[in-house]
């Protein structure tokens, strides 16, 4: 770790509101998702057999009444009912003998989706000599998956949505930048010469990331209101997803900060450097340039993916402290040090906060920023390799 005094770069400093020219380029908002309908029970009825019937013999002694029809189907949701069979009498005798029995009425057929079967009627009355027939039992109608049929599948909406919606939901600030501008607690556009919009690709999660586009040595960030009452003790805690596309040199820019949000500005932010530097803790609690240090890690900042940074500072006007890490390591530490500005902690920045003078236009993409009084911790998809996750 090395410790340097060096020059102020103004980063707390507030500048002229952005001309967002080309705000509307964001994403469009999400419809909300739907739930397609199940599919009803089919109706398919049909009418069971009729029983035959009685067959006559000769005369003689007159056949036993016929017996009751079938029985009820068994419940269902929806569908055609089983008919019912229906026994015939037996025909009259022609000689004298016993009289034949009178076929038994067909079964009705089972409905199909579901409905229930109608009983089977009475059989015939008894003729003189022949027995009438039994009428059929009308069977069960199967239980079908009529009555609403199965439900429909919701819509499980866009894949990883922001967790400003349901992890983080309960924190001091969360923006996912689904839209453009985000609104309130985000009160503030800032720029200087620079442009900031909503974009629908590259994202870390959920439809939307904010994309700052700055012009050599120029800004273009938003400023949110965090901390309300303001922080003078415990601690304050930055998490961001942040990427940087190769092809750009990177000399000196800064991308996050937590801060007062009045006159003199003072805070801590995150630098990023090409070089031996590397990632840096910029501390400047007293917003002047005699009170700034730097801490640098060594560490370069990865190209051409998502890249999660948190910043954890314990509140102290003389042994606070502030720990930079990337994706989830610790890279640098700055303890015992002035970490308290005059006024305490209320803001916190996201995009281009401030650039050199000698640094060449450049456009960095931010995700996911969330500021909390405790420690926010780097999502699943952190560190797995690389690139937009949509």
């Amino acid at each position: 770790m090395l410790v340097l005094a060096g020059t102020f770069c103004g980063c707390g400093i507030v500048s002229p509101k952005l001309d967002v020219t080309d705000s509307g380029q964001g994403s469009d908002a999400q419809l909300p998702h739907e739930q397609s309908p199940g599919s009803s029970g089919s109706l398919a009825p049909s009418s069971g057999g009729i029983g035959a019937g009685g067959r006559s013999s000769s005369a003689g002694t007159g056949g036993p009444a016929g017996s009751d029809g079938g029985v009820i189907g068994i419940d269902a949701a929806i569908g055609g009912a089983g008919a019912s069979g229906g026994g015939v009498a037996g025909g009259a005798p022609v000689e004298a003998g016993s009289g034949g029995a009178g076929e038994s009425g067909g079964a009705g057929e089972s409905g199909s989706s579901g409905g229930a079967g109608e009983s089977g009627s009475s059989g015939g009355g008894s003729g003189s000599g022949g027995a009438g027939a039994s009428g059929g039992a009308g069977t069960a109608g199967t239980s079908g998956q009529g009555g609403g049929g199965t439900g429909g599948t919701p819509d499980p909406g866009p894949v990883g949505e922001s967790e400003c919606y349901s992890t983080f939901s309960n924190r001091a600030l969360c923006q996912g930048f689904e839209a453009f501008p985000p609104g309130t607690p985000w009160s503030n556009v800032l720029g200087g010469g620079g442009v900031l919009r909503s974009i629908a690709s590259p994202t870390h999660v959920g439809d939307g990331a904010l994309s700052a586009r700055a012009p050599t040595g120029g800004q273009a960030f938003l400023s949110g209101d965090a901390f309300s009452p303001v922080r003078t003790s415990g601690s304050v805690h930055l998490r961001s997803y942040v990427y940087v596309p190769s092809g750009t040199p990177i000399t000196t820019l800064v991308v996050n900060s937590l801060s007062e949000i009045v006159a003199p500005y003072g805070g801590i932010s995150i630098t990023l450097k090409d070089g031996a530097d590397g990632m840096t803790i910029d501390l400047h609690p007293a917003g002047t340039a005699a009170g700034q240090t730097f801490v640098h890690s060594g560490v370069v900042f990865p190209r051409d993916r998502w890249n999660c940074i948190q910043l954890d500072i314990a509140i102290s006007a003389t042994q606070g402290s502030a720990v930079l890490s990337l994706n989830g390591d610790e890279i640098v530490r700055a303890q015992g040090v002035p970490t308290r500005p005059q006024n305490g902690y209320r803001g916190a920045s996201a995009g281009i906060v401030f650039s050199h003078p000698s640094q060449p236009a450049i456009e960095v993409y931010f995700d996911e920023v969330v500021v909390d009084t405790v420690p926010i911790p780097c999502d699943s998809d952190s560190g797995s390799g690389g690139g937009p996750t949509r």
